[in-house]
């Protein structure tokens, strides 16, 4: 869809299609492509990174348990109040 229906895309000829292709096999065959490459496929992700990330995400998340009542409170749970001691 284009932005004024009014107007007609321009035509892409031989040579400018040309350009793009000379210009796109260059940028591939740069580091700019392995780079991206490896921030986005996942099974090229370290496996430093990769353990750190596992470690972090199985952490058990840590509080204080005495703004546990707090928070009750400013969200209004008293249904949950009467379960506090399972938190």
């Amino acid at each position: 869809m284009f932005i004024q229906e009014d107007k007609r895309q321009k035509p892409c000829g031989k040579k400018k299609i040309g350009i793009i292709r000379e210009e796109l096999s260059e940028w591939t065959s740069t580091d700019k492509w392995n780079r991206n490459q490896q921030m986005i496929d996942m099974t090229m992700i370290p496996e430093d990174v990769e353990n750190t990330i596992l470690l972090e995400f199985n952490k058990e998340p840590v509080g204080k348990r005495s703004n546990i009542l707090n928070y009750f409170i400013q969200k209004n749970l008293k249904y949950l109040m009467n379960y506090i001691e399972e938190f």
